[in-house]
């Protein structure tokens, strides 16, 4: 997978915009979401904590409990519980053999998850989901799916946002350790394939309530 500098710098723009970044705000809807003008907008703002940009190309962004690394070979989101020291999980951008796009979401505890994390990572979807990886963007983000399904497994679960024959989907794989979390994964897997067998990829909007909430 390459990854041109341009969709690099759209990502940038759009999660730093959606996480409410003085550095990526002052860039207006109006303006080309592109390298030179995420580059210009980093160098000049007054903050203090700024991502890294190099011209390899690289923009590399330690900010709260999220570690962002995109280059050319790689577009990521890392996040972090930093009270507890802990490893939460990562969305990140990817192709498959085909070359098609993806997004993989892997967490390592659902359960344990507070909304302000859930909340992060769909900003973090969301904003990937552009350029090739733009027609993912009409899923439904996390917490829909903890909305619609209840509550999460305690085991590590990755979803896989992708293309099929029929349109964008997600496929869920987890990774339970002893019978009580085996069980609860099974239960949890077979309300996400009724979700997705009544419609859920592309009319979630209707299964919860109204909330809150291009240059892709």
């Amino acid at each position: 997978m390459q990854l041109e500098r341009d969709t690099l710098a759209r990502m940038a723009i759009r999660l730093g915009r959606a996480y409410s970044q003085s550095w990526a705000k002052a860039i207006t809807k109006d303006q080309r979401w592109d390298w030179e003008t995420c580059k210009n907008a980093i160098e000049s703002s007054p903050a203090q904590r700024v991502p890294t940009l190099t011209e390899d190309p690289s923009i590399r962004h330690n900010h709260s409990s999220t570690e962002w690394v995109f280059d050319d070979r790689r577009a990521q989101v890392e996040f972090y519980d930093r009270t507890a020291n802990a490893y939460i999980g990562v969305v990140k951008c990817s192709t498959n053999a085909f070359g098609e796009p993806v997004i993989v979401v892997r967490v390592e505890s659902p359960h344990r998850m507070v909304d302000g994390q859930l909340w992060r990572f769909d900003k973090a979807i969301t904003s990937l989901s552009c350029d090739k990886w733009k027609p993912l963007y009409s899923l439904p983000p996390l917490s829909v799916i903890w909305s619609v399904l209840g509550a999460p497994p305690a085991c590590p679960v990755t979803f896989y946002y992708m293309l099929s024959e029929t349109g964008p989907t997600i496929d869920i794989a987890g990774f339970p350790i002893g019978a009580d979390q085996r069980d609860a994964y099974v239960a949890f897997d077979r309300a996400f394939q009724r979700f997705k067998e009544q419609g859920g990829m592309t009319r979630w909007e209707r299964a919860v309530a109204p909330r809150g909430g291009s240059n892709g």
